[in-house]
């Protein structure tokens, strides 16, 4: 199996559980007394514990390296989120810098959330890397198919950008379209999965202009959470 069919594996679950370790982030302060219990419990009594999991340490690594077929296990722990015990675990990816954090409900055998991760120096380059080919690899409609379908919407433009993207749970490729006698771009937006047109909506300038300002923010605001996890 080559790194990007395994990449593109792991970040198809990690989309669709829909970044669930994110979502959880507000609330680790509440988490952390609990998972303090746990911890506290395990010095004093692990195979009671363990007990109380009902899945022991190897049935979840079965589990958790089953999305991560050729990985190492580089850590795992037992611990309490959101109420939840769960057996938690550091994968190394093969081939790669990037590493997988797979946790597996305790009591389901449920994998309940996947991350991929990358060192600090470079992990917005790796991510970035990640993403795109996991959305490749998800995607049944090439981009040059795509773009084909979009131009015959607009057959007298000029496809200015094209992404591959994840939307409200469903992946889309979307192209910006200019026409020659225009200030406005049309966005064609077709289902990377069916090849059918979604979408074909009219940006205004001014609407361009907004759309600008929005990336930015977004950016900003990403780029703050990472330097935030860095410090």
């Amino acid at each position: 199996m080559n790194i990007k069919n395994i990449i593109g594996s792991l970040l198809l679950f990690a989309l669709i559980s829909g970044g669930a370790k994110s979502a959880w982030a507000a609330e680790k302060n509440e988490d952390s007394e609990a998972k303090e219990n746990v911890v506290a419990t395990n010095k004093h009594d692990k195979m009671e514990v363990v007990a109380r999991a009902g899945l022991t340490e190897k049935a979840a690594a079965t589990i958790a390296l089953a999305k991560v077929p050729t990985g190492e296990i580089k850590k795992g722990e037992l611990e309490m989120e959101r109420g939840i015990l769960m057996w938690s675990f550091e994968i190394a990816m093969p081939d790669t810098p990037l590493c997988a954090e797979v946790e597996v409900n305790a009591v389901t055998g449920e994998v309940v959330c996947l991350e991929i991760e990358a060192p600090k120096a470079s992990g917005k380059e790796n991510k970035a890397e990640a993403k795109k080919s996991i959305l490749e690899a998800m995607a049944k409609i090439s981009e040059a198919s795509a773009r084909e379908i979009a131009m015959n919407r607009v057959p007298d433009g000029e496809i200015k950008t094209g992404e591959l993207e994840k939307e409200n749970g469903r992946l889309i490729w979307s192209f910006d379209i200019a026409r020659k006698d225009s200030k406005d771009i049309t966005e064609v937006e077709v289902d990377a999965n069916t090849g059918k047109v979604l979408a074909v909506d009219i940006e205004t300038l001014a609407e361009q202009s907004k759309e600008i300002e929005q990336d930015k923010k977004k950016d900003d605001r990403n780029n703050k959470e990472e330097k935030d996890e860095k410090d």
